[in-house]
């Protein structure tokens, strides 16, 4: 149906003196408004709104970490403690078996750290059954397998802080039946989960 048609079907179902006017702005608006070219402006929004974005998502994986390294007094260590009773739950076997601590720190070596043997085991003592890479928010951490002397399982990670800690921490958590403890030693971020006591 071409304009005239239009315009006659659209009178005589409305009526003469109502259809004139919009049809003559329509059509007028249709032959006064050519396409905006696109012009610089435009092309500097699109870069403008792509630069925001990206500093969003920075921002956002700075505050993943920013929990990580808050002070004590400061966010809670709980997602991370969460991770670990995941990580311990699920059992995956060693990937470097030994019973020698120095043995897994030499073998152990795609870390970008050296493993720290921490304070604990000199007053609670565990065997040692090896270890295995684990991820955690991207970074490479180690989890340790331990068997205590009453034979139940414990894992201990390490992990490089985000970045260095000269303060005391250490947050305990019971999370599905398992006591999580997090602290830092030997300028590595640790964590021991094992069966509630």
């Amino acid at each position: 149906m071409n304009r005239k048609d239009l315009r006659e079907h659209l009178k005589g179902f409305y009526g003469r003196d109502r259809v004139r006017r919009p049809v003559r702005v329509l059509a007028e608006f249709g032959e006064r408004t050519p396409p905006r070219p696109r012009g610089p402006w435009d092309r500097s929004m699109a870069w403008l709104a792509g630069g925001f974005a990206l500093i969003l998502l920075g921002l956002t994986g700075w505050l993943d970490w920013a929990q990580l390294s808050s002070p004590p007094g400061g966010p809670s260590y709980r997602g991370f403690a969460e991770d670990l009773s995941i990580h311990h739950h699920k059992q995956f076997g060693v990937e470097v078996p030994t019973d020698d601590f120095k043995e897994l720190r030499r073998r152990m070596d795609r870390l970008g750290f050296t493993l720290v043997i921490p304070e604990f085991l000199t007053s609670e003592p565990a065997r040692l059954l090896g270890g295995r890479y684990c991820a955690f928010q991207g970074n490479t951490l180690a989890q340790i397998h331990l068997t205590s002397p009453q034979g139940t399982a414990w894992t201990l990670f390490e992990m490089r802080p985000p970045r260095p800690h000269e303060h005391d921490l250490f947050q305990e958590f019971i999370i599905d039946g398992l006591e999580v403890r997090i602290w830092f030693e030997g300028g590595l971020l640790m964590g021991l989960a094992r069966p509630k006591i």
